[in-house]
């Protein structure tokens, strides 16, 4: 009864204290940041790697494995891409360092709305590093990936291996443990190394972490379904939804995961008895 007790008092503090830090509102402001930063970003991200020997293929599989599985936002990302990579010159180094600043300010406004979730009152004194080390970081991650995909690509037990290893654990689409895998690991790392707070919790982060990655994979899955059937149903959807659709599945993925690192400060500070 305690404990039952515990719990109701902190969510009851969890929404008071989330409904007066405006969460909708910074994620509202990440989103536009986000969709004014597409386009800069897939010009540095495209013009950066063609130094290195990676398919155009691979760029969109890595962008669209976070999207939800529907055509209309899958193929805007691919046109963007395309076009980009088409129309490379059309842009030159000027606007390439304007498109590198631009995108790489949206790095910038997330860690400070991530800042405010954790209450961090200090000065920024990384927006600099930030600002020049955001998109190269991105690319490591872009790059190791790609090697990684293409050296088990040469293992060609590896699929079957993997297939078998999903059905026997009743997963039954792999694709979907990999999403969550791959939602867990970044939201930790977010969670962990984004805010150099006073009180780190391990296990509370990792904890967090778990849970906001199955709500992250349900919302993906319902998300999927809803659009479909609103396309199949509205044909103004399926003339102009695959943006609007983008724009909301960008916003609500904001809310969550502003959400997540609001209820680890919480329970943070919690463990160190600055909650009663």
């Amino acid at each position: 009864m305690l404990i039952r007790r515990s719990i109701f008092n902190l969510l009851v503090y969890l929404i008071k204290d989330v409904a007066s830090l405006g969460i909708s509102f910074q994620a509202a402001a990440l989103s536009f940041y986000t969709l004014i930063s597409i386009i800069p970003f897939l010009v540095v991200v495209t013009t950066l790697l063609t130094f290195f020997d990676v398919e155009l293929a691979f760029i969109f599989k890595f962008f669209s494995f976070f999207l939800p599985t529907v055509s209309l936002e899958s193929n805007i990302i691919k046109n963007l891409i395309t076009f980009i990579t088409k129309d490379r010159s059309l842009f030159g180094i000027s606007g390439l360092v304007i498109s590198y600043f631009i995108s790489s300010r949206l790095v910038y406004v997330f860690f400070r709305s991530l800042r405010a979730m954790f209450s961090y009152s200090g000065l920024i004194t990384i927006n600099i590093f930030i600002i020049i080390l955001a998109i190269p970081i991105f690319l490591l991650i872009l790059l190791i990936s790609y090697i990684t995909f293409s050296l088990l690509n040469y293992i060609f037990i590896f699929p079957n291996l993997v297939e078998k290893f999903g059905l026997y654990l009743g997963w039954g689409n792999i694709s979907h443990s990999l999403l969550f895998l791959g939602y867990t690991i970044s939201l930790f790392l977010i969670y962990f190394f984004g805010v150099n707070r006073k009180y780190r919790r391990f296990s509370i982060t990792l904890s967090i972490s778990i849970v906001m990655s199955v709500l992250f994979g349900m919302f993906h899955l319902f998300f999927t379904f809803f659009i479909v059937k609103v396309a199949v149903s509205n044909p103004v959807y399926g003339a102009f939804g695959g943006f609007f659709g983008l724009m909301l599945w960008i916003y609500i993925n904001y809310i969550f995961l502003l959400f997540g690192a609001r209820v680890i400060y919480l329970l943070e500070k919690k463990d160190n008895f600055e909650i009663y």
